[in-house]
C-alpha cells in the first residue's frame, strides 16, 4: 500500500519538475524511488494487508505481481531516457503520464473490490491512449490513439455493465462476498450474464481472440517505447486481475467457464501464431506474439487450481523480459536503419554483436528453447493443464510452440544472415546495453534455476 501513495505522490512531483523547468533530472528521482517501492513490497511480504474498506488487499500475489510491473516499469524508464532526451524537449510529462498508468497497474493486481477493478483499469488506460497518439506528426500514431481509445472505451462499458450485473446479483462489490453468494444453487441469470460481459473486457484487455483486432494496429502506430510499455506493463496487469476475479470472485469455475477459457485460449493461440508468420514488420509480429502468448497464460488461468498463480507469475516474468530486451534491441536498431521491417535487423550479429547474440537468446526464450526461462514458463502452464485433464488443450499448444518457433527462429536467420542490411557498426550507451543484457542473464537465470521463482505466492 505504501508503494501506491509513493507512486502516486512520484507522479504529481514528477509534472511539477516539468512544470519548472527542471529539466532531464526527473530520472534520478524516479529510478531510486522505483526500486524503494520494491523494497517496501518485501517489507509488506505475507501480511494480507486490506485497505481502503477492503477495496484493496496486498497479499502475497499482489505484492509479487506489483513488483514484477515496477522492475519492468524501471527498465522501461531507463530506455526511454535515452530516446526522449534525443527526440522530445518534455519528458517529464510523458514520464508522469507513465507513472500515473503503473498506478492503475498496481491497483489491477491488487484490487478485491469490482470498484477499483474498473478504476484501476481506467487510470491504467486513459493515460496510455494518450501516449499512443503522442507522435503528432505520425498520422498512424494518431490512428492508433483514436482506435485505443474507441476499442477500450467500448470494453470499458461492457465490463462496467457486466460488473453492474453482477452486483445486481449478488448486492455487493466485494470479491470475498460475491464468492459466498456465487455458491448458492439456484442463482439468478443475471449473475453469470455479468460473468460473461466481464470476462469480454478482460479479454480485450489482454488481446485475446476474438478481441485482439485492435492489438497490431495500436502496436504498429504507437511510438516503439509506449509499444513495449502497453505489451508487458498492462497485459501483465490485466492477466494478475483476470487470475483474482477467477480465483477469488468465483473459485469454484463450473464447467462451462473452464471450457469457455480453453476455446478462447486455443483460439487465441492459433490466431497469434498463424498470422505471425505473415508478418514483415517486427512491431506487428510482436503483437502477434503478444497474442498468442496471452493464450499460454490463459491457460494458466484455465487450470485455476494449485500451483496456477506460480506457472501464471514465472510466464508473466519471463515474457515481460524478454520483450523488454526484444523492443530494446529494435529501437536501437531502427534508430541506425530507420526501418520498422524484420529485414532491418540483418547481419545484426556483425554489425552489434552483444545486442545480435542477445536477440538470439531472447527469442530463443519466447520460443520455448531450452534451458531458457520461456521453455519452463511453457512447461509449467502445460504440465498444469495435464495434471487437470485437459489433455487436448496441452496437444493443441505444443502444436502452435512449433509454429511460434518458425517465425521467431525466421528472425534469429536474418540476424545471423550476411552482409548486415547496414553497414555501420551499431553502438549505444553502457546503460542502455546494460538493460538489455540484464534481461538475457535474468533469462538464462529463469531457465537454469526456475525452482528460485516457484512457490513464492503460497
Amino acid at each position: 500500500m505504501a508503494a501506491l501513495i509513493i507512486l502516486s505522490i512520484l507522479g504529481v512531483l514528477v509534472l511539477m519538475m516539468g512544470l519548472f523547468h527542471v529539466k532531464n533530472k526527473s530520472l534520478l528521482v524516479i529510478i531510486p524511488v522505483l526500486l524503494g517501492m520494491v523494497y517496501l513490497n518485501s517489507n509488506e511480504w505475507s501480511k494480507d494487508a486490506i485497505w481502503f474498506s477492503g477495496m484493496l488487499k496486498f497479499d502475497n500475489f499482489a505484492l509479487a505481481f506489483s513488483s514484477l510491473i515496477i522492475v519492468v516499469s524501471v527498465l522501461w524508464f531507463i530506455l526511454c531516457h535515452k530516446h526522449y532526451t534525443e527526440n522530445f524537449k518534455a519528458i517529464e510529462d510523458t514520464y508522469a503520464l507513465l507513472l500515473f498508468s503503473l498506478v492503475g497497474g498496481i491497483c489491477l493486481v491488487s484490487y478485491h473490490n469490482l470498484t477499483m477493478l474498473f478504476l484501476g483499469i481506467e487510470i491504467l488506460s486513459i493515460p496510455l491512449y494518450i501516449l499512443a497518439g503522442s507522435n503528432r506528426n505520425n498520422y498512424l500514431s494518431n490512428e492508433a490513439s483514436l482506435k485505443y481509445f474507441l476499442m477500450g472505451a467500448f470494453a470499458s462499458a461492457i465490463m462496467l455493465f457486466g460488473i453492474a450485473m453482477i452486483y445486481g446479483a449478488t448486492n455487493s462489490f466485494d470479491l470475498h462476498e460475491i464468492s459466498l453468494k456465487s455458491g448458492q444453487p439456484y442463482f439468478p441469470g443475471l449473475f453469470y450474464t455479468g460473468i460473461a460481459l466481464t470476462l469480454c473486457g478482460f479479454l480485450f484487455k489482454v488481446g485475446a481472440a476474438p478481441f485482439h483486432f485492435w492489438v497490431p494496429d495500436v502496436y504498429q502506430g504507437s511510438p516503439s517505447l509506449i509499444t513495449g510499455f502497453m505489451a508487458t506493463i498492462v497485459k501483465v496487469s490485466a492477466f494478475a486481475a483476470l487470475y483474482r476475479f477467477l480465483n477469488l470472485g468465483i473459485p469454484g469455475l463450473d464447467e462451462i467457464w473452464i471450457n469457455s477459457i480453453a476455446i478462447i485460449a486455443v483460439l487465441t493461440l492459433f490466431v497469434g501464431n498463424l498470422s505471425a508468420i505473415q508478418q514483415t514488420d517486427f512491431k506487428r509480429l510482436m503483437a502477434y506474439s503478444g497474442i498468442s502468448h496471452a493464450g499460454y497464460m490463459l491457460i494458466a488461468i484455465m487450470v485455476n487450481g494449485e500451483g496456477a498463480a506460480d506457472a501464471l507469475f514465472f510466464y508473466a516474468t519471463s515474457y515481460a523480459l524478454t520483450s523488454v530486451g526484444a523492443f530494446a534491441i529494435f529501437l536501437n536498431v531502427k534508430k541506425y536503419t530507420g526501418e520498422y521491417s524484420i529485414e532491418s535487423l540483418r547481419g545484426l550479429v556483425y554489425s552489434a554483436p552483444l545486442q545480435g547474440v542477445c536477440l538470439i537468446l531472447l527469442l530463443f526464450s519466447m520460443a520455448g528453447i531450452p534451458p531458457l526461462g520461456g521453455f519452463f514458463a511453457k512447461y509449467f502452464v502445460l504440465i498444469g493443464a495435464v495434471k487437470s485433464q485437459h489433455i487436448y488443450v496441452v496437444v493443441f499448444a505444443v502444436i502452435n510452440t512449433v509454429i511460434g518457433a518458425y517465425y521467431y527462429l525466421r528472425v534469429v536467420n536474418t540476424a545471423i544472415a550476411s552482409p548486415a542490411f547496414h553497414e555501420k557498426k551499431i553502438r549505444n550507451s553502457a546503460l542502455y546495453e546494460g538493460v538489455i543484457v540484464f534481461v538475457t542473464l535474468a533469462s538464462l537465470l529463469l531457465g537454469i534455476l526456475p525452482g528460485q521463482l516457484t512457490g513464492i505466492l503460497n
